[in-house]
């Protein structure tokens, strides 16, 4: 590998030797004279170029979406042949001989073809040159900006990988080093990886994690991605394309033209508009870029490259948790590891999160543990469908969560849509019940008559409840606003041992009533004849209505207060509503207890 102290004179007479067909004639592609069927094609290739429909692709950093617009040389400027640019561009550069550039071109041995891409100069690369340097001049010094940011690690994967470090400005090009670029056809990250293409390349896309947004990740995963390209096809210029039209179109049109050449496939105009001008991008970003000075772009702001440190944390742990243990802000944190895509760490395992390169790892460890043990940890979460009637507070009714918790694990803003799920988080050492699901366990049997009952266990309406596994004796005194020794009560049980598919009763008769005999219950025509299922005892059937109370704090309320106004007393409270303090909102709702109206029939005498 040569590296050219005068490198733009070398590399344009490197173009001269590869591409003389460009400077020849318009009629001429890859140094050989093309077909008669191509030379009109050919001549609306390159003559037409800068006003031709084709456009160029334009990004837009905010979602790395991308449009099309029709783009015309500046007002005023006086189009030339490559003929008369190229020979202007070598005076200058012979006439200023001193010149230093940012970076050296790299020229490729013949021994060493994999060491650079070559960078040929034609009609089309200068058209993007001046669309660069003019029309979009503020939006490739940003992309300028990031490359001095992320290209030092981009080229070292790229040199551990064998692959041309010139390679980092496909990334350029795709994103404009924007690590959140996301593009109306799902692909993400400053790679622009589809998540089809990303899997089958070892990144993680799901809720919790998307690593095409990981710099190092993905840039590891498009190394490999090209190897493949440049193993199948041979060409650089042909690897490119089929990393923006996918390896099965480009090779699809190589078998039916009988070619490998990129410029030759791009004059019969069957490469997709984007495909088309997506090499020539790629060679005009190179060239400015490997100088910006002398395009009018030197007055780059300096940032320091992307460097940091590794630290395991536990699963579930809040990122606002992390950025107090690191001692930095929580917008560092999320800056430099965008492929979290919530406000936690992925639940269930632990994983390595990213910190400023002066971070002391055991301080930081020594921090995050002392924090772990005054806050909350997620520990998993239950999947919710979104119903019709579902709105957010309501869910976080349910299940007994606040709204900034659904945020926690769902991310901002949150937006419910009907037959999608939402995420609800279990909090470590909270008990908390997944959403009731039919199942045929939880039905009635048919009683002796043959008759199907009308109402289901564990129904609202129903005195009954079927124990689900997981299933504690004081969660199901909780969900149904009871005290645990109540329930234990009217189920004569001398422990909180409870089976999965024993049945309960949730309603209480009396507050003393004795156990109900057969013989007496068979009388009234009130009870059940004895089920399969383990039940605690025989009660009777109640007439009464039962329903529950619940009091809305208002402001200046305590939960002292609540517990005298309603007879109850702290304690009960806290454990019917999962409060871990004596601490209320104003607003918040409090399940008080259940309110029996009527009475219970007497039996028959």
């Amino acid at each position: 590998m040569r590296l050219i102290q005068r490198p733009l004179l070398r590399t344009l007479t490197f173009a001269l030797l590869c591409t003389a067909s460009v400077l020849v004639g318009p009629f001429k592609v890859g140094g050989q004279i093309l077909p008669d069927r191509l030379q009109k094609a050919n001549a609306g290739a390159t003559a037409g170029i800068p006003g031709s429909p084709d456009g160029v692709r334009q990004m837009d950093e905010a979602s790395g979406s991308e449009r099309r617009a029709q783009v015309r040389p500046p007002h005023g400027e006086e189009e030339e042949t490559t003929k008369q640019k190229l020979h202007s561009i070598v005076r200058q550069i012979q006439a200023d001989p001193t010149g230093e550039e940012e970076e050296p071109l790299i020229v490729p041995d013949a021994l060493q073809p994999n060491i650079g891409i070559p960078l040929v100069f034609n009609e089309a690369v200068d058209h993007y040159i001046r669309y660069f340097t003019t029309t979009k001049k503020d939006l490739f010094k940003r992309w300028l900006k990031r490359k001095r940011r992320y290209a030092p690690l981009v080229r070292q994967i790229l040199k551990e990988h064998n692959l041309p470090e010139d390679l980092v400005y496909l990334a350029m090009i795709e994103s404009g080093f924007n690590l959140l670029a996301y593009s109306p056809m799902k692909a993400a990250g400053p790679w622009q990886f589809i998540p089809e293409t990303g899997r089958r390349y070892g990144l993680t896309v799901n809720h919790w994690i998307d690593e095409r947004r990981d710099i190092r990740k993905s840039t590891i995963a498009a190394a490999r991605y090209l190897q493949d390209l440049f193993g199948q096809f041979g060409c650089w210029y042909l690897a490119a394309a089929g990393y923006n039209a996918g390896e099965n179109r480009i090779d699809r049109l190589i078998k039916k033209y009988d070619t490998k050449d990129f410029w030759e496939l791009r004059a019969y105009n069957t490469l997709p508009r984007e495909t088309r001008e997506y090499v020539p991008q790629l060679i005009a970003a190179a060239i400015i870029a490997k100088d910006p000075a002398k395009y009018g772009l030197g007055d780059i702001e300096h940032v320091p490259p992307f460097e940091f440190v590794t630290e395991k944390v536990p699963g579930g742990v809040p990122l606002e948790i992390v950025a107090k243990a690191a001692s930095i802000d929580l917008p560092s944190v999320k800056t430099l590891n965008p492929e979290i895509r919530r406000g936690i760490t992925p639940p269930g395992k632990d994983c390595r999160i990213k910190l400023p390169a002066d971070t002391d790892g055991s301080i930081f460890q020594r921090s995050l543990l002392s924090l772990l043990e005054q806050e909350r940890k997620v520990v998993g979460v239950i999947q919710y469908t979104v119903k019709g009637q579902d709105n957010v507070s309501r869910i976080a009714r349910t299940y007994r969560v606040s709204r900034e918790d659904l945020v926690l694990v769902n991310g901002s803003p949150l937006s419910l849509k009907k037959g999608l799920p939402v995420y609800i988080p279990k909090f470590e050492g909270a008990e908390q019940e997944e959403e009731p699901a039919p199942a045929k366990t939880a039905d009635f049997k048919k009683d002796r008559s043959g008759k199907a009952p009308h109402m289901r266990a564990n129904s609202p309406k129903s005195p009954y409840h079927v124990v689900r596994k997981g299933e504690t004796l004081s969660s199901i005194a909780r969900k149904h606003g009871m005290e645990l020794a109540a329930l234990k009560r009217i189920n004569r049980l001398k422990t909180s041992h409870v089976q999965r598919g024993m049945r309960l009763s949730i309603l209480e008769t009396s507050a003393s009533s004795p156990p109900i005999d057969k013989k007496n219950a068979k009388a009234v025509g009130n009870s059940r004849p004895k089920a399969k299922e383990a039940t605690a005892s025989y009660t009777k059937k109640p007439s009464q209505k039962a329903v529950k109370r619940y009091h809305t704090v208002r402001k200046g309320e305590t939960l002292s207060g609540i517990a005298a106004k309603y007879g109850k007393n702290i304690e009960s409270l806290r454990e019917i509503n999962g409060l871990r303090g004596n601490r209320v909102q104003q607003g918040m709702r409090l399940r008080i207890s259940f309110r029996e109206i009527g009475e219970v029939h007497s039996s028959a005498s």
